[in-house]
């Protein structure tokens, strides 16, 4: 029995008897023949042994420690900086504005220089669908209008609603133009109900706007172009300053030939004026053209007579 009492001591504090005195001694003499009985060689062994049981206990405990949870760090590394410059406020600030600014070009780059395929499809249908609407109400108003019994409130209410779908298609107009976009609001002009936007102001606001360096024509001469396609189904045939708007767009970007094209084909009003610009180009046989159609007669002899071309 390996028990070492010897740091026990008697406390003089405390009153003893002597049967108390005799048991203490006897337990001192006790623990005293058992100490003698171990050798001290005996006792090492045992305590090295001990200690490397701990040891080895303690090795297996730690190897035996799940580090998955804790491998990471906790931090998550920013792209493009340093770890200084991760740890210092001013840097961070500088790299947000950074940020910042560059997502709002992207947005103001998405919003005015790109188009997605699936916008404009939804745009084309929109379209669409409000000129649908169009010519439903007007069949619905034409057919109101032929009945005897009073058809005021209903009238009234159709032309409420024709209002709406004018200004819608303004709208839309306005927004693609705001975009950047000239080809489809070229097309929204000269498609839009009873002629609202095939006017003089839609097409100076056409004759502002600046050419892409990857269009072959400007905006101005891709509307004049549009308006001259759909004037006979449209049908609005462009008035006289309209016409000539349109050949000064063809002349003075060298597309002289659209202008034979729209007056061979009837799609602009021929007078004196735009005859005289075709005189300045020396376009002889367009400008006599243009006369005739204009039934300017005194005009082509007086021109064919300066030009030597009068037998």
């Amino acid at each position: 029995m390996d028990i070492d009492l010897s740091y026990v001591k008697a406390n003089e504090n405390v009153p003893m008897t002597s049967r108390d005195r005799q048991s203490f001694s006897q337990l001192i003499n006790f623990m005293n023949e058992e100490s003698n009985k171990v050798d001290g060689t005996r006792i090492a062994q045992l305590l090295t042994q001990a200690r490397a049981d701990e040891i080895e206990t303690a090795k297996e405990a730690f190897s035996n420690i799940d580090r998955s949870a804790s491998s990471g760090t906790g931090h998550r590394r920013i792209p493009g900086l340093t770890f200084t410059e991760e740890t210092d406020l001013k840097s961070l600030e500088k790299y947000y504005d950074f940020l910042r600014d560059k997502y709002s070009r992207l947005q103001d780059n998405a919003a005015t220089k790109y188009t997605m395929k699936e916008k404009r499809t939804e745009m084309l249908q929109f379209f669409e669908q409000k000129l649908s609407d169009l010519d439903k109400d007007r069949e619905q108003r034409l057919a109101l209008r032929e009945q005897d019994n009073d058809d005021d409130v209903e009238g009234e209410t159709l032309y409420y609603k024709e209002a709406g779908m004018l200004l819608d298609h303004i709208e839309i107009f306005m927004n693609l133009i705001v975009k950047g976009n000239y080809k489809e609001p070229s097309y929204v002009a000269a498609c839009s109900p009873k002629g609202v936007l095939r006017n003089m102001e839609t097409l100076l606001t056409f004759k502002v706007l600046k050419q892409s360096f990857n269009e072959d024509i400007s905006p101005w001469l891709c509307h004049c172009k549009v308006l001259t396609e759909t004037a006979r189904e449209a049908p609005f045939i462009p008035n006289k300053l309209i016409s000539l708007e349109c050949a000064k767009a063809a002349c003075s970007k060298n597309h002289i030939k659209f202008l034979y094209k729209w007056i061979a084909e009837e799609r602009l009003t021929c007078f004196d004026e735009m005859a005289q610009l075709a005189e300045r180009l020396n376009a002889v046989d367009l400008a006599e053209f243009i006369y005739h159609k204009a039934n300017g007669h005194y005009e082509v002899a007086s021109y064919l007579l300066q030009a030597d071309k009068l037998i």
